[in-house]
């Protein structure tokens, strides 16, 4: 069929409509010819478009059309057009609003579901919350005090005593005293929770028997324990050991660590001094064989280069002998 124009004011019906855009089929007002609405198809890009018509009549949309948010101007959505509680929690972007900022107004609103209303949503301000909560009927307080439950769901403002005290900002402090073994549960305070500089002192430990010391166990626990053997201590810190508690064997080998002359006292009764090695006297010292100050008695000095023997009578030391250098 060749291409024209058919204009009509009346019905038409076809069976299959081809419409050639951008002209499109116009359709017009019944009640005024100015009045008209073109349906034309624009734009279709790569490939084609199938729009299926609703079946049922009346509108173009129904419930089983489906819209998106970028097809929508601003308003074209009247309040009339929803459906209650067609609108769910999920499909509300609470997070995009803008902060309500320092506080709340008194007359500030938010929403909530209404429970007594079968959960139908109301608005409440928050002069109205804070009344629900009893923010009207908070009881005063002065510094320092706290709200405590008097046990039958009402507070009362009360100051904390007892073994904890507390200021007006917040700081709590523990009575001097106070923290007894019964009122600590099974190893609640561990080692990292003392301060290495809380100097607790010693009168806080346990009783330690009188002039007994604490002494590691096999099990790396500390026991009390008299001190033993060859020492023992008193009360005051005092060590004594016991007679007859160095022997020979105790006594260090080494030269080194050998005892000083001047540790040993010169009589050594009837026991012989045995050595060996050098036995030397100092150069203006005698060597006695007796007593030197009881008459009888022998010694051998140095006078120079001469070796000199000398016996005691009279209280007075004669030269018996000399042998010359």
């Amino acid at each position: 069929m060749a291409s024209s124009d058919f204009d009509t004011y009346g019905n038409l019906l076809v069976k299959q409509v081809g419409i050639d855009a951008p002209s499109g089929v116009k359709f017009h007002d019944p009640d005024d010819d100015t009045k008209t609405i073109t349906l034309k198809a624009s734009g279709l890009g790569a490939g084609n478009v199938d729009v299926s018509l609703p079946t049922q009549a009346g509108a173009l949309l129904n419930a089983s059309s489906s819209l998106n948010g970028a097809r929508l101007t601003s308003g074209s959505v009247a309040t009339a057009s929803l459906s209650d509680d067609c609108v769910t929690a999920a499909k509300i972007d609470i997070a995009s609003a803008a902060d309500i900022g320092a506080g709340g107004a008194s007359g500030d609103s938010m929403l909530i579901s209404d429970a007594d209303d079968s959960n139908n949503v109301k608005r409440i301000t928050i002069t109205q919350l804070s009344s629900l909560v009893g923010g009207d009927s908070l009881p005063s307080a002065t510094d320092a005090q706290m709200l405590i439950s008097s046990g039958a769901n009402n507070f009362q403002s009360q100051t904390l005593g007892g073994d904890v005290t507390v200021n007006a900002s917040g700081s709590v402090t523990v009575a001097n005293a106070s923290i007894s073994a019964a009122k600590l549960a099974s190893n609640s305070v561990t080692n990292v929770k003392v301060d290495s500089a809380a100097a607790i002192e010693f009168s806080k430990l346990e009783n330690l028997p009188s002039a007994q010391i604490l002494v590691g166990s096999a099990t790396n626990k500390a026991n009390a324990r008299a001190m033993s053997g060859d020492c023992s201590i008193n009360n005051s810190g005092a060590v004594t050991i016991a007679n007859n508690a160095i022997t020979n064997a105790k006594v260090s080998a080494t030269p080194a660590d050998s005892i000083a002359g001047s540790k040993i006292l010169p009589n050594f009764a009837a026991r012989k001094v045995e050595t060996t090695s050098d036995m030397q006297v100092g150069g203006s010292s005698a060597f006695y064989i007796g007593a030197e100050n009881v008459d009888g008695s022998w010694r051998i000095i140095k006078s120079g280069s001469d070796l000199v023997m000398q016996v005691r009578a009279s209280g007075t030391w004669s030269t018996r002998s000399t042998i010359t250098a």
